[in-house]
């Protein structure tokens, strides 16, 4: 089958789909479905497989940004506890993304894991998620669930720190993992602040648990 992003078909029974291009293709023998000449009648189903998607990305934006207005309503509310609550948002937030159907469940998507894995903790999420599309491009092919464990850090990091009072040029500082810390900020803190993002890693594995057993 080549090398391309492998996912269990919705539709068909012992058959995968190509999460880049939709094409479809027997899982044992790696042979696309439709036959030299024939009517390429999965069509109508890829589209409505991009249409579902797109509408659990947009479930998922949704439930995102009351996540977000949350976390940050109790950081402003108990600053202190300002990791805590990135954390926690973290965790819940990239639990939710295979739930909704916004991304793949970790167990089907894990072959880049180790990249993402070895990006964070060397170069943290914002930096980290440059290096990650730079590969992706070479490679071409990606992780939707690493893309999205990256995307959700940023939307979830980036008013949480405008809510514990932090101004862009801190944020900015603070996203520099081969810099200094911001001023008042310790090393302890400022690394905590950039590997809590693996929080999103352990909260798309723990959505295993709501995994349909059907599937």
């Amino acid at each position: 089958m080549g090398t391309f992003q492998a996912q269990k078909s919705k539709y068909y029974e012992g058959m995968v789909v190509d999460s880049v291009s939709g094409a479809h293709y027997d899982a044992d023998t790696g042979q696309t479905t439709t036959a030299v000449g024939e009517p390429d009648l999965l069509a109508d189903m890829r589209a409505v497989e991009q249409r579902e998607t797109m509408q659990a990305v947009i479930r998922y934006a949704g439930m995102l940004a009351g996540i977000v207005v949350v976390a940050a309503l109790l950081t402003w509310v108990a600053q202190p506890m300002h990791l805590l609550w990135l954390a926690l948002a973290n965790l819940g937030a990239c639990m939710a993304m295979p739930v909704v159907g916004a991304v793949p469940f970790a167990e089907d998507d894990a072959e880049d894991l180790p990249w993402g894995v070895g990006i964070l903790m060397v170069l943290g999420p914002a930096v980290g998620a440059l290096a990650y599309a730079v590969l992706c491009v070479v490679r071409a092919s990606f992780s939707p669930g690493l893309v999205g464990i990256f995307l959700t850090y940023l939307a979830i990091r980036i008013p949480l720190d405008g809510a514990a009072g932090n101004g862009f040029g801190h944020l900015f500082e603070a996203m520099m993992p081969f810099q200094q810390p911001p001023a008042g900020t310790s090393w302890a803190t400022h690394l905590a602040s950039l590997w809590v993002v693996f929080a999103g890693v352990v909260g798309w594995y723990f959505a295993a648990m709501f995994r349909q057993t059907d599937e």
